[in-house]
């Protein structure tokens, strides 16, 4: 029977997979370094997740490997970092990785010196790279200890001169030229046929196209917004998405978006959530409703909490193979449908662009229901009930099989974003299970991993590490939207009182920008990647709360946000997307729709079907102190107002006359 390391102690899924590796593994924690120190042996971090792929690989190449653990248990100290429990180290450790070999990703491997500075690192190293470098680097730390200590002093000035650029930029104001550079340059680099940019693997990056969406609604540019359409069709009708289950996987290795990496996590869907609801009330596609509808259906079904709360992340691999869970055979297809295979496979694709490898297929069906209905001469209503009978049984066949692994980690960043795509979705559709599945999460997120104002940032049975920004900033986000959806001046408050902890916790002394830790080193994220980044979320949360509350500070702060980063946009727009967003807000203005009667919820409702992505809402069924809402009250009307630069159109009591002073 194998011998369990300290690991076995901790609650960590990741950590966990770990526990019975022969490498004496041990958790982060500052009594690890201080023994490092007492021992003056190196460490080896290892920094991963439990649905990542090329982790699985390494640990069963090397940390399974007897003699490599061998080695690694007498010349080091051993630390595995689960990065979606603590991202602040993930984050450090992946700055030092990317300026010594300018490239990262996961597995991060680094050898640090006994106090935590980086002395070496990569990513993944199959079993002869990863034994020969740690006898290259032990060999200089043993006879040339100096040089490695002046190697690390150098590393760690890089490290935090990437931080200072931040603070260091010049403000500069909004223009019209910053706009033009920054979308001339990104189109540059869009792929017109597919989608996506012009690459391969591509991610969804939904604050991308939220902003672009936004953009083209006010600048009118047809091809950038068939571009964004394109797009979301093609990962909609592609392998990325789980045509059975629903949900997005993380991302797709071909431009194609056929073949994907076959994890799903909670931030991607989340924010394809909102992205979906958002182009539907744009475009009002029905693939979007559908898209909205699934992947509510497969978190609902496969990633729920009985608390509210939502886990991380599925697993990419299942039976010790990457995306066996989600592929189909021939034969299995035949034997599930019978005579109507025929017709499944010319939609799925499966003998064609489905076929993947091992006589194995992704379901890949290229067109919507409405379009291969009409090229097919099928009645549209009857072919989508078919399609509809074709997942139930699918899925139900797929529910036999051996699952993949769910990180049940509950994360309090990515569980905020997916709140605020059921509240885009409660908007979008009016269906109340969205609007009680995002109420009893941002229940779970205040009153469980929130003690007084502090947020924790993970939930495992028992609270993690304390929040770090990102957590603060996607929960203010969160209530602030809550607020707009249902009119409960409760969600206003508390975002308000989140937020003036969040300043006080996270301040940067002479700087508008807002550490990532209350805690460690200065980290400033800026850039918009896979998540949209906390600085970019908290400037956008100042603006909002200051147009809500009429507090200008609060929006001369996210001003002041902005201009530092305009600087920066230009290059590479795709990086900055959220900030971009926040730029059309102050550059084009914003609108305010204050209800307040006895209807306020139903004419709300009625209004926010539309896409109207620079207003705000506030309402009420009585009088309120709220500055928007003061003195507007008319006893037995439901009042509408809008209102643009301080100032209010004539109250009107339907919704058509308020979509006209809109519009």
């Amino acid at each position: 029977m194998k011998k369990a390391n300290s690991l076995l102690s901790e609650k960590s899924p990741y950590l966990l997979q770990h526990a019975y590796n022969p490498v004496e593994w041990h958790a982060y924690s500052d009594q690890i370094l201080q023994s490092a120190q007492e021992e003056e042996k190196l460490l080896i971090i290892s920094i991963g997740y439990s649905t990542c792929h090329w982790c699985h690989v390494m640990e069963r190449e090397s940390f399974e490997n007897d003699s490599i653990a061998e080695f690694m248990n007498k010349n080091f100290i051993c630390v595995k970092v689960d990065r979606e429990e603590r991202p602040d180290l993930d984050q450090y450790y992946m700055s030092a990785v990317q300026l010594m070999t300018q490239r990262g990703g996961w597995p991060l491997n680094v050898v640090a010196l006994p106090d935590g500075r980086t002395v070496w690192g990569g990513t993944y190293f199959n079993p002869q790279q990863w034994l020969k470098s740690l006898d290259a680097v032990l060999d200089v730390y043993l006879n040339a200890p100096r040089k490695m200590r002046e190697y690390a002093d150098r590393l760690e000035k890089g490290i935090q001169q990437t931080q200072l650029v931040a603070l260091q930029s010049e403000s500069e104001p909004i223009s019209d030229h910053m706009f033009q550079r920054a979308i001339g340059e990104w189109k540059n680099r869009l792929d017109i046929k597919n989608g996506g940019p012009n690459r391969a693997p591509k991610f969804p990056l939904p604050n991308n196209y939220s902003f672009l969406l936004h953009y083209v609604t006010h600048h009118g540019d047809a091809a950038l917004e068939k571009h964004i359409f394109t797009t979301l069709d093609k990962m909609a009708l592609g392998g990325i998405y789980d045509q059975v289950g629903g949900g997005f996987s993380r991302y797709s290795t071909d431009v194609k978006w056929h073949v994907p990496h076959f994890e799903k996590m909670l931030y991607d869907n989340g924010q394809l959530l909102s992205l979906y609801s958002e182009a539907y009330r744009k475009s009002k596609n029905p693939l979007y409703r559908q898209v909205v509808t699934e992947t509510i259906d497969w978190i609902d079904r496969e990633m729920t909490h009985n608390s509210g709360g939502f886990y991380s992340a599925i697993d990419a691999d299942s039976e010790g193979e990457e995306g066996l869970f989600y592929l189909w055979t021939q034969e299995e297809l035949l034997e599930i449908l019978g005579k109507d295979y025929t017709l499944f496979n010319e939609y799925f694709r499966i003998e064609t662009d489905g076929f993947w490898e091992k006589e194995r297929s992704i379901l890949f069906p290229n067109y919507t229901l409405e379009e291969f209905s009409k090229l097919n001469n099928l009645e549209v209503k009857g072919f989508t009930t078919q399609v509809t009978k074709w997942k139930e049984l699918l899925l139900t066949h797929r529910s036999k099989r051996i699952r993949p692994g769910t990180d049940t980690k509950i994360i309090a960043s990515w569980n905020a974003l997916t709140v605020k795509g059921l509240l885009e979705a409660y908007k979008t559709f009016k269906n109340p299970r969205y609007l009680q599945s995002a109420e009893k999460c941002l229940s779970f997120l205040l009153n469980t991993l929130r003690k007084e104002n502090t947020l924790y940032h993970s939930y495992l049975d028992v609270l993690g590490h304390e929040g770090f920004l990102e957590d603060y900033a996607f929960t203010i986000e969160a209530c602030l939207l809550a607020y707009q959806v249902t009119g409960n001046e409760c969600y206003l408050q508390t975002g308000q009182d989140l937020c003036k902890h969040t300043l006080e916790i996270f301040s940067i002394q002479d700087s508008p920008f807002l550490n990532f830790s209350s805690t460690t080193r200065l980290q400033i994220e800026n850039d918009d990647n896979v998540l949209p980044s906390p600085n970019s979320t908290m400037a956008l949360n100042l603006f909002t709360l200051g147009t809500l509350l009429d507090n200008q500070e609060y929006i001369e702060h996210s001003r002041e946000m902005l201009q530092k980063m305009n600087s920066r946009i230009p290059d590479y727009a795709e990086g900055y997307s959220q900030w971009l967003k926040l730029a059309l807000l102050f550059k084009e203005g914003t609108k305010e729709v204050v209800i307040i009667g006895e209807k306020h919820q139903e004419y709300l409702g009625q209004l926010e079907k539309h896409y109207i992505p620079n207003v705000f809402f506030s309402s009420s069924k009585s009088d309120s102190d709220l500055p928007l809402l003061a003195h507007r009250y008319v006893e037995g009307k439901t009042m509408i107002y809008v209102c643009e630069n301080k100032t209010c159109q004539l109250p009107v009591e339907t919704v058509e006359e308020a979509l006209e002073q809109l519009f």
